[in-house]
């Protein structure tokens, strides 16, 4: 690709900073180093045969010495042509030198005249890269009036591991989903400056750098949050800029208000059944249980909408773990979306399927039972697990859908039996408990 690097020399800028823009991305500065020998006067800007440039040396030859343009911003690319456009520049031999790194890439000399060129003919250099160094040698006074590269490499570029955020939609009844995150990872090339971050709406999110570092060998690791309360749309952009390259990373959320489910105390065990929903609550903490995860007891999260007098609590599922109940009074399973519960040793439990527990209220406090260990809340470490001597819970309950032996329709003939002081339904040869679940 070709990119003109100066189209013309500004007069108000400083000769010994040559900066022009490119057309691909970025800004260009060229470092110029002269050695004008004693005499000569200062390099100056004007114009020659109606184009603006830039006047080297003067009439007094004899006095003359080299002029050296060099620049890093092709450092990682492979320069295969330079040309060096001269103003009325009479008709003195000169030589123009072209080196990349440590290669000279071309060299001409001739009568330049008006236009001076150089063919590279290095071979075997592709990705060389390094700073590129121009060199022009006459013996009289020149004008410059623009530098053009040639060069092969990739574009200037920023990419990212995510082409969108969509934070999704979140409940903002619950505290808990109130806030929250998203990491994604960033890497540039070819870029000659720093990459600016910039949201166009920071009021309801936020990004943790407002720069990044161009050129990394490694991903830069940004991350987004969103911090909401009020129901609604929420859409920003993330943009990602350096010089004329750009990302743009659209930002979504969907907020809404979702009616908690009410909870109620449970103050006597004998309501129970297979089929309730259940949460595990400290009312003194105002705590509930969350779900485990990778753990081997359950998480916190902080009660925001209850009424312990009146033996409520409002929460949403999605925050608080919720166990189904199963078997009978004598066995029941606790069973949520990660397994069903067992008891294994104090501070822990397994969600292997097995465990069985006895259920009684002693005081407005739930004794939820496997052997001697116990549910109970462990202030000190923050969870709720297995204990012998723990801070006591509370159970709360929704009734679950299942209704008992007097709801299986009685279409067909049906045989009621005892087995081990428990009742028994057998219906089209199935066989079901007095909760109306088939055991067999």
């Amino acid at each position: 690709m070709a990119a003109s690097l100066i189209s013309t020399f500004n007069k108000s800028t400083d000769i010994t900073d040559l900066t022009a823009v490119k057309d691909v991305a970025g800004v260009v500065t060229w470092s110029v180093t002269t050695t004008i020998g004693a005499g000569e006067p200062t390099i100056t800007k004007g114009t020659s045969n109606s184009v603006e440039a830039i006047k080297f040396g003067n009439s007094k030859s004899a006095y003359y010495k080299p002029v050296v343009f060099s620049t890093n911003y092709f450092k990682d690319v492979h320069v295969t042509k330079v040309v060096i456009n001269l103003v009325n520049n009479g008709a003195k031999e000169g030589t123009f030198t072209a080196k990349q790194g440590s290669v000279t890439i071309g060299s001409e000399s001739k009568n330049f005249g008006n236009t001076a060129w150089v063919p590279l003919t290095a071979t075997g250099t592709e990705g060389q890269g390094g700073t590129l160094e121009l060199t022009y040698s006459v013996d009289q006074a020149f004008y410059i009036s623009s530098i053009e590269v040639t060069y092969i490499g990739t574009e200037p570029n920023i990419s990212a591991s995510v082409e969108s955020i969509n934070f999704g939609e979140k409940n903002v009844y619950y505290a808990a989903q109130r806030t929250g995150t998203i990491t994604f990872e960033v890497t540039s090339e070819n870029l000659s400056s720093d990459i600016d971050v910039a949201l166009s709406d920071d009021n309801y999110f936020s990004v943790d750098m407002s720069t990044i570092t161009a050129n990394q060998s490694t991903p830069e690791v940004v991350t987004v949050g969103f911090a909401i309360s009020n129901a609604g749309s929420y859409a920003a952009n993330l943009t990602l800029s350096s010089g004329t390259t750009s990302l743009v990373i659209p930002i979504s959320l969907e907020a809404v208000d979702i009616e908690p489910t009410t909870y109620n105390k449970v103050t006597d065990a004998s309501v129970l059944k297979a089929g309730d929903k259940l949460i595990l609550v400290d009312e003194g903490n105002t705590v509930v249980a969350t779900p485990m995860g990778s753990n081997t007891y359950f998480k916190l999260a902080q009660i925001t909408d209850y009424d312990f007098t009146a033996g409520t609590v409002n929460i949403s599922n999605e925050g608080a773990v919720v166990l189904t109940l199963g078997g009978t009074a004598s066995a029941w399973t606790l069973t949520s979306e990660e397994g069903q519960l067992t008891a294994k040793e104090s501070g822990k439990f397994t969600k292997d399927g097995e465990g069985t527990w006895t259920i009684a209220i002693e005081e407005g406090n739930a004794v939820i039972a496997s052997g001697d260990l116990k549910i109970q809340h462990n202030v000190g470490s923050a969870r709720i697990s297995c204990y012998t001597n723990q801070t006591p819970i509370q159970l709360y309950r929704v009734p679950g859908t299942a209704t008992g032996v007097e709801n299986i329709e009685a279409d067909t003939k049906t045989v009621k039996f005892f087995e081990n002081g428990q009742l028994f339904i057998i219906r089209d040869g199935k066989t079901y408990n007095v909760q109306g679940q088939q055991v067999r």
